[in-house]
């Protein structure tokens, strides 16, 4: 409402111009795969490289996450002209009211799954379709996480737009203090508080039942299947000793009579006794 009201009550605003300004947010996209990778290591509390493990993600994920991000400017730059135009003309028509409701709820569905997509994407093996996909049904399965996630956005813009006048009043104190906090604290934070409500949704609905349905990708599967895979190959082994002495003759030749294989086996020495030169 705050973004539409000031473009609505600007003169001579060209809103195509102020939207195109956000462009090179496109270029964000891998290192939002990167970031949401590390925090969502430390929400796993699993052992994190802050250096190596983001240059990695990136490297890995950069072609993915730049088509996620440009499809996720291009849906923002879309349902925010829908909304604008609708605002600009509520007075006129049901219809807009109507066309401004939807604007809303689209682009309210339309955050909530990139709450889930990057951290789908750093995550599992999945194409951009399947990603989309199972980000959508979580905006319906979280719903109430997503209105928590919304609100907490929409209370960390709104303080950044209190804080513009103030800064204006003391820039020497609060611009460079501003600055400081988006870039150390801000942005880090908003991605760990997201991957902290995010994730436990994640291990829920696929990755616990993925491992249920299939047991032997899990730890304990792996080694059960080592196990297992050594004790065939000790019984194989047994099998075709076995094998090889069924292959041998019923009876042997032994100085100078036809002698049988179990007597010539079970009674080794005496057989030898009995000449020297054997």
């Amino acid at each position: 409402f705050l973004l539409l009201n000031s473009l609505a009550d600007a003169k001579n605003t060209n809103i195509m111009l102020m939207i195109l300004c956000f462009a090179p947010m496109i270029l964000l996209g891998p290192v939002n795969a990167a970031m949401t990778r590390l925090t969502r290591d430390f929400v796993r509390e699993e052992p994190v490289f802050l250096w190596s493990d983001f240059w990695d993600t990136i490297r890995k994920n950069w072609k993915q996450s730049f088509v996620i991000s440009l499809v996720q400017f291009l849906g923002a730059f879309l349902i925010i002209s829908a909304g604008y135009l609708y605002y600009t003309n509520l007075h006129q028509s049901w219809f807009f009211v109507v066309g401004f409701g939807v604007s809303l709820f689209m682009g309210y569905v339309y955050l909530s799954m990139h709450f889930y997509i990057y951290l789908m994407q750093v995550t599992l093996k999945l194409t951009l379709r399947q990603i989309y996909k199972n980000a959508f049904y979580f905006t319906i399965l979280c719903l109430f996480k997503n209105i928590l996630m919304v609100a907490i956005l929409a209370a960390g813009v709104v303080g950044l737009i209190f804080l513009v006048p103030l800064s204006m009043q003391f820039p020497q104190i609060i611009l460079p203090a501003g600055i400081l906090v988006l870039l150390l604290v801000a942005f880090s934070l908003y991605f760990f508080i997201i991957s902290f409500i995010t994730y436990p949704s994640l291990q829920r609905y696929i990755i616990e039942p993925y491992y249920r349905d299939n047991p032997q990708e899990t730890a304990q599967g792996a080694a059960a299947a080592k196990l297992e895979q050594a004790e065939g190959g000790a019984r194989a082994d047994e099998a075709a000793g076995e094998e090889e002495a069924d292959e041998l003759p019923e009876y042997v030749y032994h100085n100078g009579r036809m002698v049988h294989r179990s007597v010539f086996e079970n009674d080794n020495e005496t057989v030898f006794d009995d000449d020297p030169k054997a």
